[in-house]
């Protein structure tokens, strides 16, 4: 998440309207959220699969 400061500054050279700057901002912002919402629900799933499966001790 260090890198999105100087994300910002790329579409800030990309976009020097405002509007299209902020509009590629929120999409960043949506891709970001939905990454992580996708990586959480792995993570469950391996919890959940690890709870299921007999323990090997």
């Amino acid at each position: 998440m260090a890198a999105i400061p100087v994300i910002g500054k790329v579409i800030d050279k990309l976009f020097p309207d405002a509007n299209k700057a902020r509009e590629a901002r929120a999409e960043l912002s949506k891709m970001l959220l939905n990454g992580e919402l996708n990586e959480l629900e792995q993570k469950a799933g391996v919890v959940k699969a690890e709870a299921q499966g007999e323990s090997c001790l």
